[in-house]
């Protein structure tokens, strides 16, 4: 169990251009929306990925974000980070059986490879992203609204975010707005999940995220 009279730290992407603001990372966003919903006490250290301090390369030489700071210990991944949250936050529980928490995990790598593609119509990439929405459409419109029924699980924080840059990068980039015409079900999930409070105090501003995909957008 973890201390509850320490702070826990977060370390997550800075956005492009200003260390000191959140940047356009789904997985730090996840994090940060678990904390939020536990009641949480921590503090956000920004992480400029563009120029990696020494500093933060001690703690974690792969480089990557998220990481937490818990009881002494630096942990990192987001999905290994929320499990350990679970188990020493453990009120109101957030998880969900693991067939549950895998649904929607090809959107995002999907999403981003339509993204990048400069012919998506014949690399298949496009249909392949249509492909992963239609299924997580139809399982939303059949056990919904959220992704394990009823109530918010660790599956659909998980997923929201990624959800979000998508949508707001697709849109600018490629002004491919078909969420709410094509995927009602799946529209109304992304809805819900972005009002909620611990959402929207963690989101990156839109600029944030257009600004960030703009080396996606242009190798």
């Amino acid at each position: 169990m973890a201390s509850r009279c320490q702070r826990l730290k977060v370390y997550v992407k800075a956005a492009t251009g200003n260390p000191c603001k959140l940047g356009d990372c789904p997985f730090s966003q996840r994090v940060l929306i678990t904390c939020e919903l536990k009641n949480i006490a921590y503090d956000v250290k920004f992480v400029d990925l563009d120029r990696k301090p020494e500093w933060f390369l001690r703690i974690n030489p792969e480089g990557r974000v998220p990481v937490i700071k818990i009881n002494g210990d630096y942990i990192p991944d987001s999905d290994i980070i929320v499990d350990v949250l679970e188990k020493s936050y453990p009120y109101p529980p957030l998880s969900t059986c693991r067939n549950i928490t895998c649904r929607g995990q090809n959107i995002f790598p999907a999403g981003m490879a339509f993204f990048k593609s400069k012919n998506p119509r014949c690399d298949g990439t496009e249909s392949q992203f249509v492909c992963e929405l239609d299924h997580m459409n139809h399982h939303l419109c059949n056990e919904g609204p959220y992704i394990a029924g009823q109530y918010v699980t660790s599956a659909d924080i998980a997923l929201a975010p990624q959800l979000y840059v998508l949508q707001t990068a697709l849109a600018y980039y490629k002004n491919w707005t078909n969420f709410e015409q094509f995927y009602p079900a799946l529209n109304l999930f992304m809805k819900n999940m972005y009002a909620l409070p611990a959402f929207m105090q963690t989101a990156p501003a839109p600029e944030v995220v257009i600004q960030g995909w703009a080396k996606h957008w242009s190798c």
